[in-house]
């Protein structure tokens, strides 16, 4: 699965998957990012379809999207 990520500024970031019951399975990145668009790949082919969160975290915010896992 890529994820595709647009900071505004620079600073530090964490970007994790987590599962529908709020477990954190994945850690994308942790650590400073630069202002723009970066990438990043979750290897997902040992988890089951279903419903996860993508979670940016920063200093300042905090964002989640629901993605569908689809095998």
């Amino acid at each position: 699965v890529n994820v595709t990520l647009n900071q505004n500024q620079s600073g530090p970031i964490t970007l994790a998957i987590s599962d529908i019951k709020g477990r954190e399975l994945a850690i994308l990145f942790d650590g400073i990012m630069q202002s723009g668009k970066s990438s990043f790949t979750w290897n997902a082919t040992i988890y089951p379809t279903g419903i996860y969160f993508i979670k940016s975290i920063s200093e300042n915010q905090r964002q989640a999207k629901k993605i569908m896992l689809v095998k």
